[in-house]
């Protein structure tokens, strides 16, 4: 997945959006943060999609996880991290 932004919605809502570049995800599997800096590995336990449009208008859709257990400073960090070059593996197991 190539992370493109994360936002806190609602009170204590944390997603990450993003494109999915390649193959699929399910619920169970999980999110390999540890590629952008952060030693994490959150389930997929829901997702949701965003539409918006572009700057040009053209229409997107990406897809947001929940990551609402992940700590205020890794919050931080992503939100300052996300620029859209990012990529996460999705995986079906934890490493380690």
């Amino acid at each position: 997945m190539r992370l493109k932004t994360c936002a806190q919605i609602r009170h204590n809502s944390f997603f990450l959006f993003g494109e999915l570049i390649s193959g699929r995800f399910e619920k169970g599997n999980y999110l390999d943060l540890t590629m952008i800096g952060i030693n994490y590995q959150p389930r997929i336990k829901a997702f949701e999609f965003a539409l918006y449009k572009t700057e040009d208008g053209i229409s997107r859709e990406d897809i947001g996880f929940p990551v609402d257990e992940l700590p205020a400073e890794e919050r931080v960090y992503l939100l300052q991290q996300a620029t859209g070059n990012q990529t996460i593996d999705i995986i079906t197991e934890r490493n380690g």
